[in-house]
This record gives structure tokens, sequence and C-alpha cells, in this order.
């Protein structure tokens, strides 16, 4: 897998992030299925496998505190995207939940 350089700064264009957010969906979109109908525990102990595989995909060769810094602002970054993702994420959930009564 070839390293790539990440930063802070923000997508160049709203092109560049319209066409990230639409590989994004499309990564969830194909992922979500896979990971329907398991325990909870095993869905986190897989996102949490493969998250530690990105993570330590994140380095600066050479360098191995230089790589523990840098992995820890990218999962910074990652957990606080994650954060502010949990309301949007707790409405589809409770949108498709079927209340007491329903069909």
């Amino acid at each position: 897998m070839p390293l790539r350089k990440y930063s802070d700064d923000p997508p160049s264009s709203d092109a560049e992030t319209q066409t990230l957010v639409m590989e994004s969906q499309a990564l969830v979109q194909a992922i979500k299925p896979i990971l329907a109908g398991h325990r909870a525990e095993a869905q986190g102990a897989a996102l949490a496998d493969l998250l530690s595989l990105w993570i330590a995909g994140h380095m600066v060769a050479g360098n191995a505190p230089e790589t523990d810094s840098f992995r820890a602002f990218i999962l910074n970054q990652h957990i606080n995207l994650v954060r502010a993702l949990i309301p949007t994420s707790e409405k589809e959930i409770l949108a498709n939940v079927k209340t007491e009564g329903s069909a």
C-alpha cells in the first residue's frame, strides 16, 4: 500500500469536497450491509481493526517520534469527525426504527 501525505488543510475546492463526500458515501453504502446483523461487539472489533490498519499506514519514514505525533493527529481528527457525525447518525437510526403499533 503506498503511503499518502495528509494535512489539516481542507479540500482545495467545493468540487474536491463533493467528490470526497460522494466517494465516502459510496464506501459507507457498500460496508453497511456487511456489518448489518452482526453483534455490536463484532462490528466494533472489526471497525477497530480496520481503523488501526488505517492509522498504522500513516508514517514519517525513519522518524518514530514524528510518526507517533502524526498518528495522534490523524486519530484525533478522525475522532472529532466521528463525534460530529453522531447526531446525524442517530437521526438516521431513529428514522428506521418502527414505533409500537406501526406495521
